[in-house]
């Protein structure tokens, strides 16, 4: 892979195949303990502000990532541990930061597992709208043409997914590094479509239940209007212009709430 310009696929041969893998959703909960205040905190102020969580029903609420296939139907136990978050918060006076966009409290990301081992991180996705993304990019193809499927930068840390017929080949990197040692992943594209699609559906789902439950979307950033129009910059425009001539680069997103 060239670190320099991002679109090398000479990893491509050397992917480690994996044949039985979880493709899904995670919702990223703490692991027993709350903070619900934000700041530049001491491991000693953390701990002195850490409340215990109660056991909600959850399963394995030790583990940090709770993968949509075990929160389907389990929607009111899951909205109990954010009560909790939401009213630690409330009593610190960090309503405001919770509603917002509370990230990381409400973080949900994309997430590929093997043996229990997490072979991807998609470091820079945090919302629903964004691992629906991916969810839909990755249910989307199938075993036609070579194609891309995903292509992302973000602060540095990439992100790159290929479809080469029978087989999609997955791949993350830190770009401002250039001594990373690159290594990607191969799945089966039939399996992992079907493991994506209906990823995006109970995800979708279990979104809407929540906002239901508690009455606003703690999952979806909504950048104020003047960050919003902070975002039309010259790099913006001048992405835009090298997309308009066709010249190769990787997707940008700009970070929000992290």
């Amino acid at each position: 892979m060239s670190i320099e310009d991002g679109y090398g696929d000479d990893w491509i041969p050397t992917a480690t195949h994996v044949r039985d893998f979880s493709c899904d959703a995670v919702f990223l909960i703490n692991d027993g303990h709350s903070i619900g205040t934000g700041g530049d905190l001491s491991d000693e102020e953390r701990e002195r502000l850490s409340e215990p969580l109660r056991e909600l029903g959850l399963p394995q609420l030790a583990r940090t990532h709770l993968p949509t296939r075990d929160l389907l139907d389990r929607e009111t136990h899951l909205a109990r541990y954010y009560e909790q978050l939401i009213a630690i918060a409330g009593a610190r006076g960090s309503t405001q930061e919770m509603q917002s966009g509370g990230f990381p409290y409400f973080a949900v990301k994309p997430a590929f597992v093997s043996a229990g081992q997490d072979l991807t991180n998609f470091l820079w996705i945090d919302w629903v709208a964004e691992t629906a993304e991916v969810l839909k990019a990755l249910a989307d193809f199938d075993q036609g043409a070579p194609r891309e499927v995903w292509d992302d930068l973000d602060q540095g840390w990439a992100v790159r997914i290929v479809s080469r017929g029978p087989m999609t080949y997955v791949i993350e990197w830190n770009w401002e590094d250039d001594e990373a040692v690159l290594a990607g992943y191969a799945f089966a594209t039939d399996e992992l479509a079907r493991q994506a699609a209906a990823a995006h559906e109970r995800l979708s789902i279990i979104h809407r239940r929540l906002i239901e439950l508690l009455g606003h979307d703690y999952w979806t950033y909504v950048p104020p209007a003047v960050e919003a129009r902070a975002k039309i910059t010259p790099a913006v425009i001048g992405r835009k212009l090298l997309a308009s001539i066709g010249l190769p680069r990787a997707k940008r997103r700009d970070r929000q709430g992290g």
